[in-house]
């Protein structure tokens, strides 16, 4: 292996492997720092050299990193925060002069949350930011860990050291059915509630879900005809059949006017849960990070909030 010292060494090269790290492909990673394809080619040639190790091995479904590029990705994505906040203090910080892109790691469902809103905030806030959303199942905490997420969003708290989190807002449980449907006519009891057919969402395609549990506590059971991964295809099932679906309250206040569908209260005590953000401790303090965050902080707060009958 080879002795890097670090006076030979181009550190340029490390902004390289920081958009590499992220984008796991040369094209977009050549974009993410204003260079060209070839250039970004040639530095990756060079950081191989100099490190003597492939670092990311070409696949059918991108860059791979190898063992080495795992384990510098981290300090190496520590070292360049700081270098960023030491620069940052120098100026006073406005949105409008960054140009930055930031990957969100998150679910469909947190798409639906707070995409919308967000994008509007940066269209007229920080024109020249990016966001690149990444989906992910599990909040492990390895992801903001080696600098391969700006911030993730979702349910649960990782135990990854160094990990920050701040509460966004908690959301409940409602029913949708279509509007018309046989059912919106009368009160939703628990017992027209189970008589009804019903739709789940399952991103991980098993499991039990909050309804579930709590009829199983009470020694019923519901009949599920269909079970998806993804919230963005419940509406269109609903919207075109006489099935009932149970979800998060802020899916189904967006999704319900534009598919014609009608919120109602679920007839069973459902647990809330906290939507949160999360990020680094070496992001603390750098000025875009904590735009970005406020940001999402404040389009998490719905403007009005539709009531459930």
């Amino acid at each position: 292996m080879n002795t890097v010292h670090v006076e030979a060494f181009d550190l340029n090269l490390l902004l390289a492997f920081e958009a590499l790290w992220a984008e796991r492909h040369v094209t977009r990673a050549a974009a993410r720092v204003g260079l060209t394809q070839s250039a970004m080619s040639h530095a990756l040639g060079r950081l191989r050299a100099q490190l003597d190790d492939p670092l990311f091995q070409p696949t059918p479904r991108g860059l791979q990193p190898t063992a080495r590029a795992h384990a510098l990705a981290p300090p190496l994505g520590e070292a360049l925060a700081l270098v960023r906040g030491a620069v940052a203090t120098q100026a006073p910080f406005s949105p409008k002069e960054l140009r930055r892109t930031f990957t969100i790691g998150t679910t469909d469902y947190g798409e639906l949350a707070f995409v919308a809103r967000l994008m509007a905030r940066l269209v007229r806030e920080a024109p020249d930011v990016r966001l690149s959303i990444r989906p992910v199942a599990n909040i492990g905490g390895s992801e903001l860990l080696s600098g391969e997420h700006d911030l993730v969003l979702g349910v649960g708290r990782p135990q990854t050291s160094g990990v920050r989190a701040e509460l966004l807002f908690v959301d409940s449980f409602v029913s949708l059915l279509r509007a018309g449907h046989p059912a919106t006519r009368r009160p939703l009891t628990l017992e027209r509630f189970l008589a009804l057919s019903h739709v789940l969402v399952s991103p991980q395609g098993t499991g039990e879900s909050q309804v579930d549990a709590a009829l199983r506590e009470r020694g019923r059971s519901r009949r599920v005809v269909l079970r998806i991964p993804h919230f963005l295809a419940a509406p269109h099932v609903v919207a075109e059949s006489d099935c009932i679906i149970t979800l998060p309250e802020r899916v189904a206040r967006t999704v319900a006017a534009r598919h014609g569908l009608v919120i109602r209260r679920t007839p069973l005590a459902l647990p809330t849960f906290s939507f949160s953000q999360f990020w680094h401790a070496r992001n603390d303090a750098d000025p875009g990070h904590q735009w970005l965050r406020r940001t999402l902080a404040a389009v998490a707060t719905p403007a009005s909030k539709a009531r459930a009958a």
